[in-house]
């Protein structure tokens, strides 16, 4: 969608999350061409692994 054109802030509307983990997620999958889950200590997540597979499919 987001190479479609459709706005970062259209997308984080539609899955219920913030406009800055859209964008972070756009970022890494433009740097890397893949957007990498991987594990993380600290707070939890934002989005579900369900979210995170719709964004990239999505993109």
């Amino acid at each position: 969608m987001l190479e479609g054109g459709a706005s970062q802030r259209h997308m984080a509307r539609q899955l219920g999350v913030s406009q800055s983990i859209v964008a972070r997620m756009w970022s890494r999958y433009q740097m890397h061409g893949d957007v990498i889950t991987r594990y993380r200590g600290g707070h939890q997540r934002a989005t579900t692994q369900a979210q995170d597979c719709f964004i990239k499919v999505q993109a």
